[in-house]
């Protein structure tokens, strides 16, 4: 029987655990490097910058900066304030967390045409994530330990077990409200290939973020000591946000090649002809159908669809032609 607190298993897991997050930081600078082209079309122009983008540079960006950040402190060999680094680095990676579920939520709110009775909810929600995810950041106590380095002292391990619980429910509630949406509420229509893109990139996040979640819950509630309570944290906000970031590349992507478009009502489909793309955005022309007594005449409608404005979600401008 492994007696965790142990001196010598302690010792022993931290050394695991400092190589560990030594290969995340590997794994996670290839990610960014594989993608960066992505990055710099912001830069270039060659697509706009909206406010949801915000989240997706942060959580990006944060995650990185807090992978690097770790593996200064763990090499450090020179005495340094250890709970000031430590409590920065929760502060990155932590909310890198929840901005993952933010740029998730946001797809959603977009899917649901903005209605409020679904924005307020889930913003309500997002702010008590937000809540725990704040608390949590005061959560790991380290020191300083000569020729050890900064050492992780205490962890209350029951408020990141909330965090991560509370985060794969809110998760998993996007999920459903997204699924019902594109998928059973308008089950006798057509399915586009963007409402296929958006259901199965939810669902592939939902599974990554759960069982990376799941597992960091598991090590939580064991509490077999202060490192092994942390050492499924950051793979587990590590490929939350890698899997994040590929999802809202994929929809910009999509969009930026001209795209189809779905609206949320239920009577009403909307199909895309050629879609080059112009300096200013993508020109979307399209014909708008909608019942009819007499199914052989169709009838045109001017009317934007809302979710038209799922653009928005990568910073892409839309104009309206019909005819």
């Amino acid at each position: 029987m492994v007696n965790w607190s142990s001196p010598e298993v302690i010792a022993a897991n931290a050394v695991s655990f400092d190589k560990f997050v030594h290969v995340l930081l590997g794994v996670y600078i290839w990610e960014w490097f594989t993608s960066l082209n992505f990055d710099l079309t912001f830069v270039t122009g060659e697509r706009k910058f909206k406010w949801p983008m915000f989240f997706y540079f942060y959580g990006r960006y944060a995650m990185l900066g807090g992978l690097i950040g770790f593996v200064i402190v763990l090499d450090s060999t020179k005495e340094i304030a250890c709970q000031a680094a430590y409590t920065t680095l929760q502060v990155l990676g932590n909310t890198a967390l929840g901005v993952a579920s933010i740029n998730l939520a946001i797809r959603t709110s977009a899917v649901w045409g903005k209605k409020n009775y679904v924005r307020i909810p889930m913003l309500v929600l997002l702010l008590g994530q937000f809540g725990i995810i704040l608390r949590s950041v005061f959560n790991a106590e380290s020191v300083w330990v000569e020729g050890m380095g900064c050492v992780t002292s205490n962890v209350q391990s029951k408020v990141f077990a909330a965090m991560y619980i509370y985060t794969m429910a809110f998760d998993f509630l996007i999920l459903l409200l997204t699924a019902y949406k594109l998928w059973f509420a308008n089950r006798s229509q057509h399915r586009s290939r963007i409402v296929r893109l958006l259901f199965q990139d939810g669902l592939v996040y939902f599974v990554v973020a759960f069982v990376g979640n799941l597992i960091a819950v598991i090590f939580s509630l064991l509490d077999l000591n202060p490192v092994m309570n942390l050492i499924a944290d950051i793979p587990a906000t590590t490929f939350a946000t890698i899997v994040s970031g590929r999802v809202v590349r994929r929809l910009s992507d999509y969009l930026h090649g001209g795209p189809e478009v779905y609206t949320t009502s239920s009577r009403t489909r909307a199909t895309t002809a050629n879609t080059p793309a112009t300096t200013k955005g993508v020109r979307v022309e399209m014909t708008t159908f909608t019942d009819n007594p007499d199914p052989q005449v169709p009838v045109r409608d001017n009317k934007v669809p809302e979710d038209v404005e799922a653009g928005m979600l990568v910073g892409q401008d839309y104009k309206h032609h019909a005819y």
